[in-house]
């Protein structure tokens, strides 16, 4: 069996049901801090959410 295989971990699944890899997750983590820090990451309050969700 391939080792680069074993390496690859799924840390869970998006809404549709397909994984999320641990290394797309933390990639994407890294994206949002650089944005958070730039100040030009898109955030929601939880009423904002609350209000896309009950449409």
């Amino acid at each position: 069996m391939n080792t680069e295989l074993l390496k690859i971990k799924i840390v869970g699944n998006d809404m549709d049901g397909n994984p999320i890899y641990e290394k797309e997750y933390i990639s994407e983590i890294h994206t949002d801090l650089d944005l958070l820090a730039r100040r030009k990451l898109e955030t929601y309050s939880s009423e904002e959410v609350k209000r896309k969700i009950f449409r």
